[in-house]
């Protein structure tokens, strides 16, 4: 299959992203481009993707040669990243004048970061999951950095840098041993041979087959001929007469490389124990910025394990199962444990993104139907509620990163009662109580989980999700019962209180229409 037409209409909401990027580098190389111009530009563009992605939301097919998805999946997660962008951009504008960095750069960067996003979660093929992965997160590296004069920022960005580049090298080196093992690194050939990988069988003449082409194939030649294009791990696989161990070699070889897969979108996804960039990097990186990586990003690598988890290996292997639901456990108990003792909010955020990346892999772990629609509502109700978050920070913040304790949010409800609250249900909502969006979340992960006989990895979120109610409670009880100096310095930007508007009415909606 080669390159139709009919492939870009399909992919019409990555390339509407592409072509407003193009659009603002030239606006800005031109030197004939404002800061505000690129902001309505960018702003625009991502409105217009989205609504594309919407419109596209019935199709279901492959394009570029089953490089990429299109349809449902793709396109609710493209939803996702439009929805972040725009409001990032939208918090942004605002913060970014108040700090004297009002700049277009931020709007190019933001619009690439969501083109890596949107091909991570359109990915048929590892190879795509990597350039998606690699646009992102060069994106981010700058976003985190972006306040140059300040030493908070470019110690964040550095720090995220030289973890990113090592969490690459595994990501690299699983993709090799998957294609070592499988021959291929398209997700329908791998699904294809997974069940026999896994449980180190034979692979049939016709699942070796299958990683070549169809022209090749369908010539009708030898199986002689056809598996001397293959790698040798395959071609052993494939031969019957080899005893178990070297026939079970490839299954070996390709669970190790999945394994390594994991780590390097665990590290994306700040799971535990590969979270030590978060703290850092979220309390360094402006403010729009932190919540940019803490929702679209998330999202993005979230979109990837989903697609790895279901349409590449489906629900054979128990081991893998195993891995995810460990790692699941580890990242909600470190991240809630943690979290209790934090006296800035942006680093309490950021140890709460690590136990909600945790509550995600539940139902990734769990390997069901159940879980892979929870993971998806969850990825959104999450967005919502901590970009709300974050925005309300950004209104807070000083030039002198002062504001950041939460001790600092004394006495907010007296003299800013509005803020107060729609912080006050953001903290409810990340909190999982009912009515909100975050409840949903986290009752249909655990429901997942309880279904795959995972009962114990539910109950583990439970209990943590109890201890995560005393430091979200505990901002509360600071901005309402606690007498304080709590104010806004100068005027609230009006595109930061759209922002948070829509945030605080998508965790209302989906909390009560699920």
């Amino acid at each position: 299959m080669g390159f139709q037409i009919s492939d870009i209409a399909n992919n019409a909401p990555l390339f509407t992203l592409v072509a407003t990027g193009l659009v603002v580098i030239l606006l800005e190389s031109a030197k004939s481009g404002k800061p505000n111009v690129s902001f309505i530009v960018s702003l625009a563009g991502f409105i217009l993707s989205g609504l594309l992605a919407v419109g596209g939301l019935k199709t279901e097919d492959v394009s570029f040669g089953g490089m990429l998805m299109n349809g449902s999946y793709s396109n609710f997660f493209a939803i996702v990243f439009c929805l972040t962008g725009s409001l990032t951009i939208l918090i942004s504008k605002s913060y970014l004048e108040r700090f004297g960095q009002f700049r277009s750069e931020f709007y190019i960067l933001v619009l690439f970061a969501a083109m890596g996003m949107v091909l991570m979660a359109s990915a048929n093929d590892l190879i795509i999951i990597f350039l998606g992965i690699e646009l992102m997160s060069v994106s981010l590296y700058v976003l985190a950095g972006f306040f140059r004069t300040q030493d908070r920022s470019n110690e964040s960005a550095l720090k995220y840098f030289l973890l990113g580049a090592f969490a690459t090298g595994f990501l690299l080196y699983g993709i090799a041993l998957v294609y070592g093992s499988a021959g291929s690194t398209n997700f329908s050939v791998i699904h294809n041979q997974a069940p026999a990988l896994m449980k180190n069988q034979p692979l049939p003449d016709s699942v070796v087959q299958a990683g070549l082409p169809d022209s090749v194939v369908q010539a009708g030649l030898p199986d002689s001929v056809v598996q001397a294009g293959l790698p040798d791990s395959v071609v052993q696989a494939g031969d019957s007469g080899l005893p178990a161990g070297q026939a079970g070699l490839a299954g070996t070889i390709f669970l190790l490389g999945l394994g390594l897969v994991i780590v390097g979108l665990a590290f994306k996804v700040a799971a535990a124990p590969f979270h030590m960039w978060a703290p850092d990097v979220y309390d360094g990186a402006p403010t729009p910025a932190t919540g940019f990586m803490a929702t679209a990003a998330k999202a993005a690598a979230f979109g990837a394990f989903v697609s790895i988890a279901f349409k590449m290996i489906g629900s054979t292997s128990g081991t893998i199962s195993n891995l995810l639901a460990v790692i699941a456990a580890a990242s909600m108990i470190l991240g809630n444990v943690i979290a209790i003792s934090q006296s800035n909010i942006k680093r309490m955020l950021a140890y709460s993104s690590i136990a909600h990346a945790g509550y995600m892999l539940s139902g990734i772990a769990a390997a069901n139907v159940e879980g892979q629609a929870g993971v998806m509502y969850y990825v959104a109700a999450y967005a919502c509620m901590t970009l709300g978050a974050f925005a309300i920070v950004s209104i807070l913040e000083r030039d002198d990163a002062a504001n950041l304790s939460i001790d600092g949010y004394a006495g907010l409800s007296a003299k800013h009662p509005v803020i107060a609250a729609a912080l006050a249900l953001f903290m409810f909502s990340l909190a999982g109580i009912p009515p909100l969006a975050g409840f949903f979340g986290k009752y249909y992960v655990f429901l997942a989980a309880v279904k795959a006989d995972m009962t114990w990895l539910a109950i583990v979120g439970v209990l943590t999700s109890l201890i995560s109610a005393y430091y979200y409670l505990r901002v509360v009880v600071v901005m309402y019962f606690k007498e304080g100096e709590a104010a806004v310095e100068g005027r609230i930007g009006m595109s930061t209180v759209v922002a948070i508007a829509v945030c605080a009415y998508l965790v209302v909606q989906l909390g009560v229409y699920p």
